[in-house]
């Protein structure tokens, strides 16, 4: 069940806070450039299910991708 939502999120809303499971789009909802919400929420669960592959992809977007310099208006 985890690896087939997250590889829904990663296909349809990879680097968005969240997947919009109906219309197969990403939302951002936490500024207008998004926080990567889903991405950084499931660090801890990809790793604890033996998820490496997934885990490592998660970990690289936080580091080399994910920037919390937004101008909120």
């Amino acid at each position: 069940m985890l690896l087939h939502a997250w590889n829904g999120y990663t296909l349809h809303a990879w680097g968005y806070d969240e997947l919009k499971p109906i219309s197969n789009t990403g939302r951002n909802w936490l500024g207008p450039a998004g926080l990567a919400a889903t991405i950084v929420d499931s660090l801890d669960t990809l790793y604890i299910a033996g998820l490496f592959d997934e885990y490592k992809a998660a970990r690289d977007f936080v580091a080399t991708k994910l920037s919390f310099n937004q101008v909120l208006i």
